[in-house]
């Protein structure tokens, strides 16, 4: 139930608009469920999301064989699925790992291998190539350098409005300017109190 000066009761109530926030509300809503989303800003995505550097990451990070790394290979496959759909802002831009002298090549060999093992492309480029992909580095020592292609960037604040505005198509209501002040638990239910401003 959310509380402000009268009482509008929810099946859920999810506090903070972010990425995570956005997308459990839509998830929720679609799936028949009364959710109030609540936000101190008066927009979505203001908050940690918005400090976000919209990195969609390759997955030649994650240890072999775990969640993460799995998790991270098959998530950049749906987001970069999920962009193209929904005509969200990104760019696959790859990304350049470098070692700026010899005996960093053993750093990077290690970081090949694992991108093997995690079944990410890669490739290794020379010096010249490098500074082709990325003219920034001119002047810079570049021993060994690898490629990942599958790296990109996103808009994070594009993506919260979309989920959003899902959410709300599938009933769920958005309150800004409704930062959570308290919440009481009782055994049939919660009552969430926010202080600032009117829900929207």
């Amino acid at each position: 139930m959310l509380e402000r000066s009268s009482r509008r009761s929810v099946d859920a109530v999810v506090i903070g608009a972010g990425v995570v926030g956005c997308a459990i509300a839509r998830v929720l809503a679609r799936g028949g469920r009364k959710v109030a989303l609540l936000d101190r800003e008066d927009a979505e995505g203001r908050g940690i999301s918005a400090r976000n550097s919209g990195v969609i990451h390759s997955g030649i990070y994650g240890r072999p064989g775990t969640r993460k790394a799995r998790s991270c290979v098959r998530g950049r496959e749906l987001l970069y699925a999920f962009a193209e759909k929904h005509d969200i802002p990104h760019r696959k831009t790859g990304k350049l790992i470098l070692a700026r002298r010899p005996e960093g090549r053993e750093a990077l060999e290690k970081l090949a291998a694992q991108a093997e093992a995690n079944a990410v492309a890669f490739e290794w480029v020379e010096p010249a190539r490098a500074l082709a992909l990325e003219p920034a580095l001119e002047g810079a020592e570049i021993a060994s350098a690898l490629f990942v292609p599958e790296a990109g960037i996103i808009d994070a604040h594009a993506v919260c409005s979309w989920l959003r505005k899902e959410a709300e198509a599938s009933g769920a209501f958005f309150a800004g300017r409704a930062e959570v002040s308290e919440i009481e638990i009782h055994p049939d239910r919660a009552v969430v109190r926010s202080g600032r401003g009117p829900i929207d």
